[in-house]
């Protein structure tokens, strides 16, 4: 990293450190760190605890883009929602008559679920479906207000893994309504696994989910897909 440590450095660093703990704090032995947490966000902090593999496999971690792309592991991590503060309104309240919107987006069409969201529901009169960032030249906090006005906030899955549009749902008092492939495969997965059997990347086996879990899912999928 320019002007920084280097992700070779920073692994380094991280290592020692986990060593320094388990000589330390020889409970720590025990299970190996299974009964402990960290927390790390982003890319520079999944590349700087590449060196331990241990950590990663058994504690849990907090990380802020539950992706397997970054050795998200379903079972034990846990995902920590970005929020951007302050916010630039104060939280709504229990306010449903003023909400007349039955639902809101404005975003790019960077994934293939927002561009049908786009499509098939941008014309339509009980939602307010922006197929585009709203410019801030259309007045102040224009977007903001928005989710005042609206009942279900949808939040699709883009280009990124991480978006402040969950939280930003939930502060103004709007429901967050998820939109993203795979989401409900491995929801249900997790209920109807039979044994907690992994691959080798540690994600679900299908194979092991039940007949009539598998037949759910792909019902789910049809419905939402």
């Amino acid at each position: 990293m320019e002007g920084g440590t280097s992700y070779e450095n920073m692994t380094i660093i991280v290592h020692n450190y986990v060593r320094s703990l388990m000589s330390k704090y020889p409970y720590w032995n025990r299970t190996l760190g299974a009964d402990h947490f960290f927390v790390t966000c982003h890319d520079v902090g999944v590349r700087a605890t590449e060196g331990v593999p241990l950590l990663v496999k058994n504690s849990i971690r907090v990380v802020c883009s539950p992706s397997y792309d970054v050795g998200y592991i379903p079972h034990k991590d846990v995902a920590l929602p970005q929020v951007l503060q302050p916010f630039a309104l104060p939280a709504g309240g229990r306010d449903i008559e003023n909400r007349t919107t039955l639902g809101f987006w404005a975003g790019h069409r960077n994934s293939k679920i927002r561009v049908i969201l786009a499509r098939v529901w941008e014309n339509d009169t009980e939602l307010d479906i922006k197929n585009n960032r709203i410019s801030r030249a259309t007045g102040h906090l224009v977007y903001q207000n928005k989710f005042y006005r609206t009942k279900f906030c949808i939040c699709p899955g883009g280009s990124q893994v991480n978006s402040a549009r969950i939280a930003d749902s939930i502060h103004y008092g709007c429901v967050p309504v998820l939109l993203r492939r795979g989401v409900v495969r491995r929801l249900v997965a997790t209920f109807y696994l039979c044994g907690g059997d992994l691959d080798k990347q540690n994600r679900f086996d299908q194979s092991k989910i039940s007949n009539y879990g598998r037949q759910y899912v792909e019902e789910l999928e049809l419905q939402i897909f």
